[in-house]
């Protein structure tokens, strides 16, 4: 029976391929067409993901949100914003000098360009009603993190590529000057180009993004019911550093250990310095004072700004820089027309109550008192500019 079976039919080999040599350009053909299908499946898949649970972020952008018609001022920046501007004193401050103002405090703790102009961009695709004013941390983009940092979900949520762009070209490129040559040079030899490359690809193939789906199914009712419990009446601020009393403390570093907060840039002992900090405070200010200049800003840090300006203004709003009163006396200027104003408070000679020792925690942050005190100073810049005449 064996020998009597038909023999297999003649089959055609595919044009291209031979025996010995198969045909190589198909690899590579096949190779691109798995990328592509890749890249593009994760990228539908990262805009339909929800937004991961980020300690303290996503708490205050999700209670914008549900709230984002009600303001029309928004504070962003870090703890110096966080900490130091108090809404309900700048609202009752900006209205006795003839601009009404309802704000919200979106600072958080250890936040910096280019994570800034992320948490910008969600706060604007929300398409608040009646957003007029957004006061914006003026500084020069923050390439380099901790090795702490490196590996938690708050360091790569934001690397989109336009702001990964940014955070390369500033490490590679920080004055726009450098050759060909030399950037590729550094970023061959560049740790932080390559952490910050990682960190895009993490992100954009939603590296960690089932946590993120089970986060935002567990933690929605508990965050929603005690974490801004107390929001409407703070309006996104946390007067951490004042006189607090010993179980005060103990309910901030809870929170801290439950991821409310991110005490990462501080200790909230919430005492105004003494002995040796306040030598080193004053040695430090007087360094500063010293070698205080003008500055301007490097070209990615200044297109990240301008690039900022041009989408609130699409928005219907405007964009006003701060500089807050810390011990960086650098006069920072954009390098052309300013985008926006800038409203800088770190010069000790204009403003020596912000720089009063006892209204200072450490070199950047101020007690509830130096809060409050620069919160008016804020509020009357922004009146005596912007106040319609009379």
């Amino acid at each position: 029976m064996a020998d009597s079976a038909d023999p297999l039919p003649h089959v055609e080999r595919a044009g291209g391929y031979s025996t010995r040599y198969p045909h190589r350009g198909h690899y590579f053909v096949n190779a691109a067409i798995g990328l592509l299908a890749f890249g593009t499946a994760s990228l539908c898949l990262h805009r339909l993901l929800p937004f991961p649970e980020i300690p303290e972020v996503t708490a205050k952008l999700q209670y914008f949100a549900q709230h984002k018609d009600e303001f029309d001022t928004l504070f962003i920046g870090s703890s110096r914003i966080y900490h130091h501007v108090v809404p309900e004193v700048f609202d009752r401050a900006a209205t006795e000098h003839g601009v009404t103002a309802h704000s919200f405090n979106l600072g958080v703790s250890g936040m910096h360009p280019p994570e800034s102009f992320y948490v910008l961009d969600q706060v604007l695709r929300l398409k608040p009603a009646k957003l007029k004013w957004v006061f914006l941390e003026f500084e020069e983009l923050y390439p380099n993190f901790s090795k702490e940092k490196l590996a938690t979900r708050r360091f790569f949520y934001w690397h989109n590529w336009r702001l990964t762009r940014l955070a390369l070209g500033k490490s590679l490129n920080p004055d726009g000057r450098q050759s060909w040559g030399k950037i590729v040079t550094r970023i061959v030899r560049s740790d932080t180009s390559r952490v910050q490359f990682q960190a895009f690809l993490k992100n954009i193939s939603n590296v960690g993004a089932a946590k993120d789906v089970q986060d935002s199914l567990v933690t929605r009712d508990r965050r929603s019911s005690t974490t801004w419990r107390d929001l409407d009446r703070q309006h996104g601020y946390l007067p951490s550093f004042r006189l607090m009393t010993a179980d005060e403390i103990a309910q901030y570093r809870a929170k801290v250990q439950n991821g409310v907060v991110e005490d990462d840039d501080y200790a909230p002992s919430g005492e105004p310095m003494s002995g040796d900090q306040l030598v080193q405070y004053r040695a430090r200010l007087e360094k500063g004072m010293a070698e205080a200049h003008s500055h301007v800003v490097d070209p990615r840090t200044d297109e990240g700004f301008r690039d900022c300006a041009e989408k609130i203004r699409a928005a219907g709003a405007k964009l006003i820089c701060v500089v807050s009163p810390n011990t960086n006396l650098k006069q920072l200027q954009f390098r052309n027309d300013a985008p926006a104003p800038v409203f800088a408070f770190n010069d000790p000679k204009l403003y020596s109550a912000l720089y009063d020792p006892h209204v200072r925690v450490d070199p950047t942050h101020m007690t509830a008192e130096g809060a409050e005190q620069f919160t008016r100073l804020l509020a009357e810049q922004f009146a005596a500019e912007f106040a319609p005449p009379k």
